[in-house]
């Protein structure tokens, strides 16, 4: 049924009446999602529990309610549902419940502090984007007037200037946020909002069970708002608003053409880094959308897809879920899964980074809509299960049916060192002992201090976009912790024992989480302070003016050959990677190469370096010009 439970509230204050509300809640939970946590059980024994004492009004027990209600599309669910109004103007309220009792403001961002939890979205832009996500991707979305509230019961008004401060009134102001005093003026709000409501078992039989559509608003939302939207994107690809190539416009075309007649085609576009296909793929869901034609776009890297979504939300809650992940082990709700549901075939799918794909989510995907487009580099393919090269497309087609264009962005647009540095990059990283090109408009350099190094960038930060990144090694980083031992990535002691960073008074930790670390690292402009650095994962995509490399031990030179470094200091283990490079060490060298050639071709305007390991730095120091 979608939901842990669906009555009315004068149902669920029976069930608690009679001593049992804990268990009926578990069991509820366990028959339709699995076990859920005690930090869950708590929370619905004391949010849902404050709301039924706040419903204490008999007038309110004939209130159809929903708890958990899970979202047509994606992984997400709805704390509390309450439905009202008549049949013929039918009510549906999401509430978001918390249990904060303080909160502060993160400067400088749309985000709170939150104890036991560090930084949080604020409940009512979830709220918001709830909302959105309803009305515009679930069947029901045209059906019901929606509206949507936080209601934070432990949290005393004393927190209002911060939880409603100037960054977070775009939010307060569409979805109110109640706080523990105002029981009274939630609860009016309530019988305004609901009251009276003559709705029945029928409409609440047919609300958990709305599925995953395209709705009127969600078409009238993204004609409306597909300049802003694709204005947030270039803004956090950092690509400066630049127009379409030559080549890139005729592939557009070529694409909507098919799209427009209807004829069934699969293309898969091939473009190495810095070629535009993030930003091709975003203009093709848009343009498609715009067309009134049921469109998605797909992918499979976490980090992108928080920072992309972000992108789509900043022009309206909700938005985001135009954005599917390709693949989500522990529910199989992806878009490449096979158990993913969906009442109609979409109309057209779109989808980045297929190299990361396996051949089962390829064929399930090129099923899900006449025309679908998969941009691809195979010389990015990261861990042992992804398949997305063009031989596997090519092969998976031919089974299903399907007639696969294949196409070439051609030339890099975004890196200022443009095709000769790109050759050079691909060349360099497989097997050539060849000296970088003499280029006047590129910055390629090999630092042997990592102190001067970043002094070099905090001066280009003050009129460029600056990063750092490196691959997962020395430390294997810690979600939520950032001052766990584990997250150290430059400094000491970092707990693979290199002791390298001890004199340098740097304490540089890894980003981690992909909501609150990366969005605000590549959106926000937080790269800059040059105090966290982002891994192999995200970093795709996303470019800045400048950027610093630190070369790990997992990828050396030794002699005139590459090799992959000691397992012991690999500690990626994403796919088990890590477990790879013990069992197949030279098939696993395909992997890092692909690595090193994603990091240096980040920066567009320049690449800086700093090794690791002493013997491939002097070899990094014979083929690239030193820096100063």
């Amino acid at each position: 049924m979608n939901a842990m439970y669906f009555g009315t509230v004068g149902e669920l204050k029976s069930i608690r009446a009679s001593g049992n509300f804990e268990k009926f809640l578990v069991d509820c939970f366990v028959s339709e999602f699995g076990k859920p946590s005690e930090a869950l059980v708590n929370s619905w024994l004391n949010s849902t529990g404050y709301m039924l004492d706040l419903m204490s009004d008999p007038e309110f027990d004939a209130l159809p309610a929903i708890l958990e209600l899970q979202i047509p599309i994606g992984a997400e669910r709805l704390d509390l549902v309450l439905l009202g109004g008549t049949k013929s103007k039918p009510k549906a309220l999401i509430i978001e419940l918390k249990q904060w009792s303080s909160v502060k403001q993160v400067p400088g961002q749309q985000l709170l502090v939150v104890p036991r939890e560090g930084r949080a979205q604020h409940p009512s832009e979830q709220a918001l984007n709830y909302r959105g996500k309803m009305m515009m991707f679930s069947s029901l979305g045209e059906a019901y007037e929606w509206r949507a509230i936080a209601v934070a019961h432990n949290l005393g008004m004393k927190y209002q200037p911060v939880a409603e401060s100037a960054e977070f009134t775009d939010f307060t102001r569409e979805a109110r946020l109640f706080y523990t005093e105002e029981r009274k003026e939630l609860r009016e709000y309530l019988f305004s909002e609901l009251l009276p409501c003559d709705l029945g078992a029928a409409e609440l039989q047919s609300f958990t069970k709305g599925g995953f559509a395209h709705t009127g608003f969600f078409f009238d939302f993204f004609r409306r708002h597909a300049k802003d939207i694709r204005n947030n994107i270039q803004k956090a690809l950092y690509d400066k608003g630049m127009g379409l190539t030559q080549v890139q416009r005729l592939i557009v075309e070529d694409i909507l053409e098919k799209v427009a007649s209807g004829e069934e085609a699969c293309f898969l576009v091939e473009g190495r880094p810095g070629t535009g296909k993030t930003l091709l793929a975003a203009q093709l869901l848009l343009k498609t959308i715009g067309a009134n034609k049921s469109s998605v776009m797909s992918f499979r890297n976490n980090r992108l897809m928080a920072i992309l979504r972000k992108c789509f939300n900043n022009a309206g809650p909700g938005a985001a879920n135009a954005l599917l992940f390709s693949s989500v082990p522990m529910n199989q709700t992806g878009l490449a899964d096979d158990k993913y549901y969906h009442d109609n075939q979409f109309d057209f799918v779109v989808c980045d980074e297929a190299q990361r794909f396996s051949a089962k989510n390829i064929e399930v995907i090129m099923k899900r809509a006449p025309v679908t487009v998969f941009f691809h580099d195979e010389n990015q393919l990261l861990n042992p299960p992804e398949q997305g090269d063009t031989a596997t497309f090519e092969k998976v087609a031919a089974q299903v049916g399907k007639n696969l264009i294949r196409l070439n962005l051609g030339s890099p647009v975004r890196c200022r060192g443009g095709k000769v540095y790109q050759d050079w990059v691909d060349s360099f990283v497989e097997h050539s002992q060849a000296r970088a090109p003499k280029m006047n408009n590129y910055r390629l350099e090999v630092f042997s201090s990592i102190n001067d190094m970043i002094s070099e960038l905090r001066i280009l930060a003050m009129k460029h976009r600056v990063a750092l990144v490196a691959c997962f090694t020395e430390s294997k980083g810690k979600k939520g912790s950032v001052d766990d031992p584990d997250n150290l990535r430059i400094g000491h002691p970092l707990s693979s024992g290199l002791d390298i960073y001890k004199n340098s008074g740097l304490n540089i930790p890894w980003l981690m989480d992909p909501q609150k670390d990366y969005t605000p690292y590549w959106l926000g402009g937080e790269s800059n302070n040059l105090d966290r650095i982002a891994s192999i994962y995200g970093c795709q995509g996303f470019e800045s003016d400048y950027v610093e490399v630190v070369w790990g031990r997992d990828f050396i030179r030794r002699g005139d050959t590459w090799k992959v470094g000691h397992p012991d200091i690999i500690t990626d283990n994403i796919d088990k990677l890590q477990v790879y490079v013990r069992s197949n060490g030279d098939k696993a060298l395909i992997y890092f190469q692909n690595r090193y050639r994603i990091f240096l071709t980040r920066g567009m305007l320049g690449t800086f370096i700093f090794c690791e390991d002493p013997e491939t730095s002097e070899y990094l120091e014979t083929a690239i010009i030193r820096g100063k």
